[in-house]
């Protein structure tokens, strides 16, 4: 158990809690935290997180867990925080930049890193051995799903092959639904995404709608005020180069109006807007890492969408991959994933048909019509 190997090496430590998307790795190093704090106290404990997103949720994880420990963004800590600490937990260490994962063991006694390099989306070169060789740690690997259902266990596997998820580990009773919608246009598609999340989010438990980019952001918000009626009036929005410039502007936008959605990710918002109202959060598939919903929505995945815009050193295809399945992977019970056009993302097209349920959006009839017949 890492706490009794911390106990025994009060010289120092590093440990790695490994885990597929799912296993609780965050959950993990919330209770390493307090059962340390048990043992001794006055200890000095920092929990390292890698959005602002996650911060949010880290710090409410930490309270429910009994334990003291500050919470920051690592890249914060780094540039910000001179101090030496006795333990820092450090979540998502996949895509921390390996100088960045020796400064911050320079920075502490004890360090105990949790991540999946399955997952990794910012750094290319951070396979296991690299980051074992960057850190000689110990490791101690989670095997039981608590999260993900067999479901998304099926639906993962057309899409990483190779992936160290198995249907054999997962503890979660109730399966979630996953189907994919094909639309005649995005207007329709982003309209029904809106309000099939809403109807299912509840206060404390937001519906999600994840986008893969910034761009496609600024289209699905674009579409959807047009289709509401909302585009021309209100807070103004501002854009630049393909981006929505200030999304507090965006923010401000829907709340005039009255929309429960939100944008959520870089620093703006928190979970616990959603307290006491049922709210849909946007956000990107990079934000949303390390997060989940009962309720996930993955609109606009056409044959021609760009999942990774930019040109990265990794290779495009796998990086395309890895973002896909962290997009997946959010969901707790329900995954809803669209596009409109004749054909949807390839990614999409290899997924199982006796995982995932493909259709046509019907639209429903009214009233009349039932009356005609």
């Amino acid at each position: 158990m890492v706490v009794d190997r911390i106990g025994a090496t009060p010289e120092g430590s590093a440990f790695w809690v490994q885990g597929a998307a799912g296993t609780g790795k965050t959950i993990v190093l919330c209770h390493i935290a307090r059962q340390l704090e048990a043992q001794q106290h006055n200890l000095r404990i920092m929990f390292l997180t890698y959005t602002h997103a996650l911060k949010g949720m880290i710090e409410q994880a930490v309270k429910e867990a009994g334990s003291d420990a500050a919470v920051s963004t690592y890249k914060r800590f780094l540039y910000s925080d001179e101090s030496k600490y006795d333990i820092l937990l450090l979540d998502e260490v996949q895509d921390v930049d390996r100088q960045e994962l020796v400064d911050l063991r320079s920075r502490c006694r004890h360090l105990v890193i949790a991540g999946d390099c399955e997952q990794r989306i910012y750094e290319p070169d951070n396979t296991e051995e690299a980051i074992i060789e960057t850190i000689p740690c110990e490791k101690r690997r989670l095997l039981e799903l608590f999260r993900v259902t067999k479901f998304i266990v099926k639906a993962v596997k057309s899409i990483l092959p190779n992936t160290i998820l198995a249907e054999g580990d997962v503890q979660k009773i109730r399966d979630a639904s996953a189907s994919v919608i094909r639309f005649t246009t995005p207007r329709r598609e982003a309209r029904w995404a809106f309000e099939e999340a809403k109807a299912m989010a509840r206060p404390k438990y937001p519906a999600v709608i994840l986008l893969p980019h910034h761009g496609a952001i600024l289209e699905f918000c674009r579409e959807l005020a047009i289709d509401m009626d909302i585009a021309d009036s209100g807070p103004k929005i501002s854009v630049k180069n393909g981006k929505i410039e200030d999304y507090n502007s965006l923010n401000k936008h829907f709340e005039y109006h009255k929309v429960a959605v939100r944008f959520f990710g870089n620093g703006i918002g928190k979970l616990s807007d959603a307290d006491g109202r049922p709210l849909v959060f946007i956000m990107t598939y990079h934000s949303s890492k390390g997060l989940d919903f009962d309720v996930v929505h993955m609109p606009f995945l056409n044959n021609d969408t760009q999942i990774v815009r930019y040109n990265p050193t990794l290779d495009r295809q796998e990086l395309e991959r890895n973002l896909f399945f962290v997009a997946m992977t959010r969901s707790r019970e329900r995954l809803v994933m669209s596009h409109s056009g004749q054909k949807p993302h390839p990614l999409v097209d290899l997924l199982p048909r006796d995982a995932v349920v493909f259709k046509d959006y019907q639209e429903p009839v009214s009233e009349e019509e039932e009356d005609l017949f």
